[in-house]
């Protein structure tokens, strides 16, 4: 019983960045704006997502199965909060409201049509990295994205409890 309450307990190994991550960010730079505050938010709270993380959990965090791994959905989701906030509450709202239809069409396509967000300088870099992303990274099922929505929502400052 100690072993398994051991296993299951976060461990300081899981702050380490590995080299896919940092792959990851360097895509994610045209959400991320130039705020070196933002920024910084971006990499401390990336780095609490990690620290929560069961051991069960980290292994499976970098894996991928052909489509989004855990990793990329949480830095995608820190990316829209830090990154675009005028526009991160309705993205997470739209995430969930439109989970039972396939893809991010119908986000962007229900974000697109709130005439003050479509407005927005944040909005028009997130529609563009999210149309123009190769699918493996933003993949028609957007289960990962859901399924991490809340725990990062826990760390939001712009996105919060919706």
């Amino acid at each position: 019983a100690v072993a398994e309450e051991e296993e299951e307990e976060a461990s300081p190994e899981g702050l380490e960045v590995h080299q896919e991550e940092v792959d990851f960010i360097a895509e994610l730079t045209p959400l991320l704006g130039r705020s070196p505050r933002a920024l910084k938010r971006f990499a401390n709270v990336y780095r609490l997502v990690k620290a929560g993380l069961r051991a069960y959990e980290e292994r499976e965090f970098l894996e991928s199965a052909g489509g989004m791994a855990d990793y990329q959905a949480v830095l995608l989701l820190l990316a829209v909060d830090t990154g675009t906030p005028q526009v991160s509450r309705t993205f997470f709202e739209a995430l969930s409201r439109t989970y039972a239809e396939p893809g991010l069409a119908p986000v962007i396509a229900q974000m697109a049509t709130d005439p003050e967000i479509a407005a927005e300088d944040d909005w028009q870099r997130l529609q563009y990295w999210l149309r123009v992303k190769d699918p493996r990274r933003v993949p028609e099922d957007r289960g990962k994205l859901v399924s991490w929505a809340e725990r990062v929502r826990r760390y939001s400052f712009n996105a919060g409890r919706v």
